[in-house]
């Protein structure tokens, strides 16, 4: 039996560690409180944290750290804890693919990437030159396309930057152990087909890899709404993709484990978006385990104790995940449809926000825990699955309204408001909780 940190937020993740992989122990760390026995971690208690799993390590040593729900949150402190515990590493330089100037830097001299400028004031702003309208904004820090937003002119630009405070407000509550300096970066806007390529590293060395398309997302932002894989391109596009995400880790230092990488096809030339030095969050692990029978977590697991997986030849069966996301602020009371689609046999609802209440959902350009829910459809044959999704697009209604989007003054005094609860820990305690309810 051997023994793992897993870093997470989701609180099922607790049970399906110690269910799926009982032969293992799991010491669970989290921001969140997840169970009696796992270790609460913040800013303030991080040195505490890490001695109290330095002295575990000493008398059983762990085999590695491992992640659960919102992988993201954590590569950092995954980082900082395989550092201090002499655990083995999986980048360089975790900074790097958090901070999205430093990994344009690392990765502009070896594959193709959008040209980046930073923005740390408003001057940057006016000064501005060779960029083309329309560009894309972005936090220097954060994931899950938090405030990324497409503009048409400098005009637009500049009132982005002006709510760069209150964004960076917004990412800090999402990123509560690590700083968050509240830069922009503006960058230039790609278009063609959009592309996410999971990939396990070893030894430095890509050894799997598995391509999904991405359904085309509503601008100006940047939200997911959905993935098939295995992907539809032809093998010279997917082996052209594959080559930059070679090139990609290599550059940013990944050494070993699970990476998930953005691409965009521009006239078939591969632009890598983003690298993280983790596996992919939502629905990734099912995506995987349906499309090609890999177990993420087991995978990860069998690496630490030297024992690499046999990997598939080709895809076993078509995945295809959908979210349902709304935009500005949206009250949302009922979503029909959902039996009946679970009645064809090859739907699986993957999460819904609403759990038999009437919720209101926060979304893009006030927040981004917009996702009313997520579903996937799986079959061996592709076109049967993609005609199912088809089929659940029309059966499933999402009862709703949405208000105030788009509107300036609503998002303006919105803003205002998250501001003002800041200053109140005990709302914005309550605040928190209302929007992450599975917490």
């Amino acid at each position: 039996m051997a023994r793992f940190i897993v870093l997470g937020s989701g609180r099922k993740d607790v049970a399906d560690y110690r269910c799926e992989f009982g032969e293992h122990e799991f010491v669970f760390v989290s921001y969140s409180r997840l169970h009696p026995d796992q270790i609460l971690i913040s800013r303030e208690n991080f040195e505490r944290v890490i001695d109290r799993l330095g002295a575990m390590h000493r008398s059983r040593p762990f085999r590695g750290v491992l992640y659960g729900t919102s992988p993201e949150l954590y590569v950092l402190v995954a980082a900082q804890i395989v550092e201090r515990l002499g655990l083995r590493r999986f980048i360089v330089d975790a900074e790097t693919a958090r901070d999205k100037l430093a990994m344009r830097n690392a990765l502009s001299p070896v594959v193709r990437c959008p040209e980046t400028r930073l923005l740390r004031s408003i001057d940057d702003v006016l000064a501005l030159e060779g960029i083309e309208f329309p560009c894309v904004v972005k936090p220097r820090e954060g994931f899950g396309s938090m405030g990324v937003v497409k503009v048409r002119d400098r005009g637009e630009l500049v009132r982005e930057f002006k709510q760069k405070s209150a964004n960076a407000s917004y990412m800090a509550r999402r990123q509560p152990l690590v700083g968050v300096t509240g830069d922009l970066l503006v960058e230039q806007f790609i278009s063609g087909t959009e592309h996410t390529v999971d990939a396990f590293v070893r030894d430095s060395r890509v050894v799997f890899h598995a391509i999904s398309d991405k359904f085309a997302m509503r601008p100006p932002y940047f939200v997911e709404v959905g993935d098939v894989m295995p992907s539809r391109l032809p093998a010279e596009a997917a082996e052209r993709i594959v080559e930059t995400v070679r090139d990609a880790t290599r550059a940013l230092g990944i050494e070993h484990g699970w990476t998930h990488t953005e691409v965009k096809l521009d006239d078939g030339v591969p632009c890598v978006m983003e690298v993280a030095a983790r596996g992919g969050g939502g629905y990734t692990r099912s995506m995987l385990k349906v499309a090609y029978g890999v177990d993420a977590r087991k995978v990860l697991i069998d690496s630490y104790l030297d024992e690499p997986p046999e990997w598939p030849v080709e895809p076993l069966s078509t995945f295809v995940g959908r979210t349902i996301v709304s935009y500005g602020i949206t009250v949302v009371w009922r979503v029909d449809g959902i039996e009946r689609c679970r009645r064809t046999g090859c739907f699986r609802e993957i999460s819904q926000r609403l759990q038999g209440k009437p919720r209101v959902l926060l979304g893009p350009p006030y927040s981004y825990e917009n996702a009313v829910m997520s579903y996937s459809v799986a079959d061996p044959a592709r076109d049967r699955a993609m005609a199912l999704v088809e089929e659940v697009d029309k059966t499933i209604r999402v009862h709703s309204v949405s208000v105030l989007e788009g509107s300036r003054v609503a998002h303006a005094v919105f803003l205002a408001t998250l501001r003002f609860l800041d200053r109140l820990p005990r709302i914005r305690a309550m605040l928190a909780a209302a929007l992450h309810p599975d917490r």
